[in-house]
């Protein structure tokens, strides 16, 4: 059975070339005092876990403090953030006097 190990930035050198892994590590080096938190709703499943998953590790591989925080809620609050999400995306939202109550309420 073959032993499993965590990418490196390095393993993507044949997919995009020597120049671009010198200057994403240059790039990393600028932002190696910061910590970056990453947020989510959950650890798995979905689009933004997998992208997540990949990225988070990447980052801290060329010394990016990265982390991954998972924020509680009720289903009406996901239900909310769901349809805010979507309105980034170009969506239309309501955000009804109700709902911007419980997304108070769920940040205090």
């Amino acid at each position: 059975m073959k032993k499993q190990r965590i990418t490196q930035i390095e393993d993507y050198e044949p997919l995009v070339g020597s120049e671009t892994i010198e200057r994403i590590k240059k790039k990393a080096k600028r932002l190696q005092h910061l910590h970056v938190a990453n947020i989510n709703s959950t650890y798995y499943g979905g689009g933004v876990a997998e992208l997540l998953t990949s990225l988070t590790l990447s980052m801290n591989n060329v010394g990016i403090k990265t982390g991954w925080r998972v924020i509680q809620g009720a289903p009406d609050f996901f239900s909310i953030t769901k349809k805010m999400h979507n309105a980034l995306q170009g969506g239309k939202i309501n955000l009804s006097k109700r709902k911007m109550e419980i997304i108070k309420e769920s940040f205090i």
